[in-house]
């Protein structure tokens, strides 16, 4: 069973990013939102409820693949980096991941150049190539992440400034080519070349 949230009118998102063996226990929609005459798609990721309607807790997303399609342009040959998760390419403005879904997949968000904000307030683990070239990020709540995988926000440029106060885990490549001017580590005692 899954449903967005225990008392929340809404249609039944789709269950099924949960890791091998838990599927359903991770669930996403994609909604649009329209403020101020601008109309953005935000996808929600939250955990979905048991037999017993009860949500399931320390939810681990399942990692994805990134895909290096190869698209022609009119000025030559260019990649496109995309991940093949369910709501790859769908256009998505903003990401919420809601309480009770501690961990980020692989590649989960990797190409999708749309994505302006993403909202992990609840996310501890931030997994390998998560929001990689994902150009348009410029605001992300991750104040309790505490660990980053390799190159989780590599390629961000619009990413200028971000809070992890209380990371202690930091992987290769994780910041590399984004637009970030400095960022604070606090609890990091080993900090990777190239981080």
């Amino acid at each position: 069973m899954c449903f967005a949230q225990i008392g929340e009118a809404r249609a039944t998102p789709t269950c099924d990013c949960g890791t091998a063996g838990h599927e359903t226990e991770c669930c996403w929609e994609i909604t649009e939102v329209t403020k101020d005459g601008k109309t953005e798609k935000v996808l929600t990721i939250s955990p979905g409820v048991d037999e017993n309607g009860a949500p399931y807790e320390n939810v681990v997303m399942k990692g994805y693949n990134r895909l290096n399609n190869i698209s022609y342009m009119t000025n030559g040959y260019t990649t496109t980096h995309a991940s093949n998760a369910p709501w790859s390419r769908q256009d998505v403005t903003k990401v919420i991941i809601k309480e009770g879904i501690n961990n980020v997949g692989n590649a989960a968000f990797s190409g999708e150049t749309k994505i302006k904000s993403a909202d992990m307030e609840y996310v501890e683990k931030i997994g390998n190539g998560a929001f990689y070239i994902a150009t348009s990020l410029k605001d992300a709540n991750i104040a309790n992440v505490k660990s980053i995988m390799g190159a989780a926000f590599g390629g961000t440029r619009s990413l200028s400034n971000i809070y992890v106060p209380n990371l202690n885990s930091i992987g290769r490549n994780s910041f590399l080519s984004s637009g970030l001017k400095s960022i604070d580590l606090p609890n990091v005692s080993d900090i990777p070349w190239a981080a």
